[in-house]
């Protein structure tokens, strides 16, 4: 679905990503872990078109989308999510998911007459907060909702967009212990019927075990490990990236 090859970035001279090579096939979830710093988000938005790389390029369902922005992956299949959601707050939820909808189904008309009256926009509206299991609250707005609801709500927009590629970054970080298993549930929910390949960067090892068909670690901007939870959570390398030589057997514990 989406791959980089000998994707590099460099910032002032200091390479953020340094020559990854990887590639992210159909329904499947892969969590892309490492330290802080370690080139992760920067990955990202090389993947999404927020960036554009020094050298190398981004392949996107076989087609080459380098040179291509954000707008034109998002048409090709990439939805993105950000650590902080990115909602319209003085509108109501179904609202924001409405404007989603019509984006995808009508991105040639004139969103803010049509979509008011529209059924097909508004019943797929719905439809999606429903998913979500916010669709009792549709008329409430985002400023309410805690910030697990806003990450229900920001999904609910990224499912309105139907595009086959997920980029979710860090998508429980700040949230409240109790709201981390709902956000799970539902991206295993949303993964169920196979039609999406959703990449994620996640810090919770936990989170790893119970989601990810796959783990790859970055260090330092490298690729350092590629492989299921357990391969990669035993590997000497990432044992030594996380906690430094010696911590290995402790890391091995903590990561089990």
């Amino acid at each position: 679905m989406i791959e980089t090859v000998d994707l590099s970035i460099s910032f002032g001279g200091h390479l953020a990503v340094d020559h990854v090579t990887c590639a992210f096939h159909n329904d499947a979830l892969t969590a892309i872990v490492g330290p802080n710093g370690a080139g992760k988000t920067t990955y990202f938005n090389l993947l999404s078109g927020q960036l554009r790389p020094s050298s190398g390029k981004v392949v996107l369902a076989g087609h080459d989308v380098t040179r291509a922005g954000p707008a034109k992956r998002s048409k090709l299949g990439i939805a993105r999510g950000f650590q902080l959601a990115n909602l319209f707050p003085t509108l109501t939820l179904l609202e924001n998911v409405r404007l989603a909808v019509q984006a995808h189904v009508r991105p040639h008309d004139d969103f803010t007459s049509l979509a008011c009256r529209d059924t097909l926009v508004i019943d797929k509206a719905r439809a999606c907060l429903n998913t979500v299991g916010l669709l009792p609250r549709a008329e409430d707005f985002p400023t309410v909702l805690s910030h697990g609801g806003q990450r229900r709500l920001e999904f609910a927009l990224l499912l309105a967009m139907e595009r086959p590629i997920w980029l979710l970054d860090e998508p429980t970080a700040g949230m409240a212990a109790e709201e981390v298993p709902i956000i799970l549930n539902l991206i295993r929910s949303i993964r169920a019927d196979g039609a999406r390949t959703i990449l994620l960067v996640e810090h919770k090892m936990d989170v790893l075990r119970s989601l990810a068909d796959r783990v790859v670690v970055l260090h330092n901007g490298r690729l350092v490990a590629d492989g299921t939870p357990g391969e990669v959570m035993r590997a000497d390398i990432v044992q030594e990236a996380y906690l430094g030589v010696g911590g290995k057997a402790a890391g091995r514990q903590q990561w089990a």
